[in-house]
């Protein structure tokens, strides 16, 4: 993982992965991040550095299994 910037509050994967579109700015994706204070996972917006968008989600339950390292689960490839 890299190191977060001070004032950040985030880690953020080497090579994140994009969920999906952000239905709040609409030009950037969530991609997986981790609050280095309580190590819980979200989604968070790529244009969060930028200060453009703050949106975050949960963590879907089908990225948490997989993350995981659960087989593809049925209606959820």
């Amino acid at each position: 993982m890299n190191e977060p910037s001070p004032n950040d509050g985030f880690y953020l994967s080497s090579e994140p992965r994009h969920i999906k579109k952000c239905p709040k700015c609409t030009t950037g994706q969530l991609v997986i991040r981790t609050n280095h204070d309580t190590g819980e996972r979200f989604l968070g917006c790529n244009n969060f550095m930028s200060g453009n968008c703050k949106h975050t989600e949960s963590l879907p339950l089908d990225v948490l299994l997989r993350e995981q390292g659960a087989p593809t689960l049925p209606g959820l490839e």
